[in-house]
């Protein structure tokens, strides 16, 4: 579209460049609320986890609301009389948006890097050197848009990281494995919190292999995964060994633990993982 401008109809070539730098900019927004989810994965603290995501939808709002400003007073960019494209004096105000997310992120990072888990954290301590390296390249070589080369990269970043994350999960059941678990322990030394650990045993199992075979087997295994993964909203399920699971949950008070442990031993509970498909 750069080069061949004056080839293109007008509006199709304002409608393109327009959409370029909604998606862009819409990428980088996502990819920022995308971690701070995962910033606040096992805590529960939503207030802060709202306030966050709201500055990064405020941010984008306003990024649009200039977007459509633009459409008539060519603040971004403008399609001049010979088809031809013409930056604005606002031209890198994506990048501004980019910066301040990430800027957002960090100091979200940075008060809660107690319990945030190593692979978010390394991506965290990765992207801003990237942003601001193809921000610096932008404003030495403005005729190269280099939006989309910073998209690749950032997704490029993530897939490599969270593909690491896979590692900590049980394949058969999605719950976190004893990876995950300890890592999630930590995680709560390090913040100073005290929590209550449940470890599970399915005795006999066995029998449940042999009598209705391992396929079976595996379906029991993925809805006792399910059950206790929602039994508790303030809880967290692992599959900590084969077939021992493992629940970390928020402290209540001992009363409030009792009662919990009371409860999976009920028969309303047993009769309820019994009747789950």
């Amino acid at each position: 579209l750069l080069a061949h401008g004056g080839l293109i109809p007008y509006a199709l070539s304002l409608a393109v460049n327009t959409a370029y730098f909604f998606f862009i900019v819409m990428a980088c927004s996502l990819m920022a609320a995308y971690l701070l989810l995962l910033l606040f994965e096992y805590r529960e603290r939503r207030t802060a986890l709202s306030g966050a995501l709201g500055a990064v939808a405020a941010l984008y709002a306003l990024y649009v609301a200039a977007l459509v400003a633009n459409l008539f007073t060519g603040c971004i960019f403008r399609i001049d009389e010979g088809g031809g494209y013409v930056r604005g004096p606002l031209v890198n105000l994506g990048y501004g948006v980019l910066i301040l997310d990430t800027l957002l992120v960090g100091v979200v990072y940075l008060r809660n890097r107690s319990s945030a888990m190593p692979h978010v954290a390394r991506v965290i301590k990765t992207l801003p050197f990237f942003v601001l390296l193809v921000f610096f390249l932008q404003i030495k070589s403005p005729s190269m848009p280099l939006g989309g080369l910073l998209t690749a990269v950032v997704n490029l970043i993530l897939f490599i990281n969270f593909q690491n994350q896979k590692l900590s999960h049980d394949a058969l059941t999605q719950l976190g494995n004893r990876a995950a678990f300890f890592a999630e322990l930590a995680a709560l030394l390090r913040r100073g919190e005290s929590a209550h650990v449940v470890l599970l045993s399915l005795k006999h199992f066995e029998q449940v292999n042999r009598a209705f075979s391992h396929r079976c087997g595996d379906a029991f295994l993925c809805r006792v995964a399910r059950y206790l993964d929602g039994v508790s909203q303030q809880g967290r399920a692992y599959r900590y060994g084969n077939v021992e699971f493992a629940l970390i949950r928020e402290d209540a008070g001992g009363e409030e633990a009792c009662r919990f442990m009371q409860s999976l031993r009920s028969e309303e509970h047993t009769s309820e993982l019994q009747s789950r498909p």
